[in-house]
């Protein structure tokens, strides 16, 4: 009788005799072609590698966990604990596909900082910022279960990235105000006093007004202290808030238009959606004649009143940070860079001698 070998099996299909070989650890399949001797002789090796009686051994062969399996660890197990928004659960979706398509059969002790390094070059340094972030946190949760010794994504260096759009005048800012309609310019005024992301200003409601403030919850760094703002409503402040009254007078939200057709899909037909709050200022600004052919081959989106913003707060010597939400003074800066009119700090030469 012959004696059968560990894990390889016998298929018998239309006359012929094929082999496959289960894997011992991870229970998968795989083709040993119809050849029983190249076969039987795969099988033995494979089972020396994988089986032993040594605990050490099979220690070492048991953690040899690979980037895709660990991947799905991350998105079925860790993930779900996570306070993340949605769209940064769709990122981490999005940039494991591009490591499973990179390196997902290796073991995720065995990637190298220079293979990680070498994609992210061949990537837009937003889409190499997006990768490094998630694949770190993919090789922190690693290290943590023990499958990994080192963190090669955090290693890797992030391509600079160069700002294309064009920072927004005062002058055009005026420009467009005056030239778009009542519901978007009330809207650039919410956003040019208040300093928030679009996101937020289409969240923004009535109810949010509460004994004389704006009570505001920041939605991209939610999870952080600095994205809770109370700003006390200034009379520039309330006399946005009345014309929103005036444009649509039952709506909840602050920024609100009368559509020319009602969407029943959303919680009120008057809301305005960030997109199109983008598209509609960048419709007016494109007629705008005070732009230049470079303004106009990289046109500022709306996102740039908040730049605009923070740039006229501090020319009046006053601090934007916190009405920003933003954690540190640097994000600050970024956002005051990059304007033509750049101003005269003052400083002390009070060398104590």
């Amino acid at each position: 009788m012959v004696r059968r070998i560990p894990n390889l099996y016998v298929n018998k299909s239309k006359g012929k005799t094929y082999y496959r070989y289960k894997h011992p650890l991870k229970g998968t399949w795989h083709g040993m072609g119809t050849d029983k001797r190249k076969a039987s002789q795969a099988a033995r090796e494979l089972n020396a590698r994988f089986i032993s009686d040594d605990p050490l051994v099979s220690r070492v062969v048991e953690e040899a966990t690979t980037v895709k399996q660990h991947i799905s660890w991350f998105m079925r197990v860790h993930l779900p604990t996570l306070t993340d928004r949605p769209k940064t659960i769709e990122m981490y979706q999005t940039q494991f596909t591009k490591l499973i398509r990179l390196c997902g059969t290796k073991p995720i002790n065995s990637v190298s900082v220079k293979a990680l390094s070498a994609f992210m070059e061949e990537c837009s340094p937003n889409t190499a910022r997006q990768f490094k972030q998630c694949s770190s946190k993919l090789w922190q949760t690693a290290i943590a279960k023990g499958i990994a010794d080192d963190n090669p994504a955090a290693k890797t260096m992030v391509p600079k990235a160069v700002r294309e759009r064009s920072r927004l005048s005062y002058e055009v800012f005026q420009w467009v105000k005056q030239a778009a309609e009542p519901w978007l310019a009330n809207a650039m005024m919410l956003a040019l006093i208040t300093l928030q992301r679009r996101s937020d200003l289409c969240q923004l409601k009535h109810a949010d007004l509460r004994e004389g403030h704006l009570y505001i919850t920041q939605q991209k760094t939610a999870k952080y202290a600095s994205s809770r703002i109370c700003i006390e409503v200034t009379d520039q402040l309330q006399q946005v808030v009345n014309t929103s009254r005036e444009i649509v007078n039952v709506s909840p939200y602050l920024v609100c238009r009368i559509p020319t057709r009602k969407n029943s899909s959303k919680d009120h037909w008057s809301r305005v959606s960030p997109d199109l709050l983008t598209r509609e200022f960048k419709k007016v600004l494109m007629r705008c004649p005070l732009l230049t052919e470079e303004e106009r081959d990289n046109p500022p989106t709306v996102h740039e009143i908040r730049a605009l913003g923070i740039k006229m707060y501090r020319d009046q010597g006053k601090d934007p940070q916190e009405l920003a939400g933003h954690s540190n003074e640097s994000m600050t800066d970024a956002y005051d860079s990059g304007h033509t009119n750049s101003r005269w700090n003052n400083v002390k030469a009070d060398l104590d001698l």
